[in-house]
């Protein structure tokens, strides 16, 4: 699921599959944020956000990069897990500003 690209400036991890609430875990394993650059893109072409436990465990790694001041953009992210984000905002640090839009 996890396919660290790393560029000079950033990390992208390309995501791939569901994150749900049977996936949570196993996800917030993928992350290595002590050892990553100062950002950080989860790309999520080929993965869906599911439901609101996969929109916390993404939030609780957004939060876990802020505290060590890293950034995190999420980039591809379909219309169904924007919706998603959008509606949980008031409990998620997952702005609009931090998702790319194509």
């Amino acid at each position: 699921m996890r396919f660290p690209i790393s560029i000079s400036y950033f990390l992208s991890y390309k995501l791939n599959g569901s994150v749900f609430f049977g996936s949570v875990l196993n996800f917030k394993e993928l992350f290595t944020p002590n050892d990553d650059p100062n950002h950080v893109v989860f790309d999520f072409k080929n993965a869906k956000v599911m439901d609101y436990s996969g929109v916390e465990a993404i939030n609780s790694m957004i939060e876990k990069y802020d505290s060590l001041d890293k950034k995190v953009t999420l980039r591809n992210v379909g219309s169904y897990s924007q919706n998603l984000f959008k509606n949980a905002k008031e409990i998620t640090s997952i702005t609009k500003e931090s998702i790319e839009v194509n």
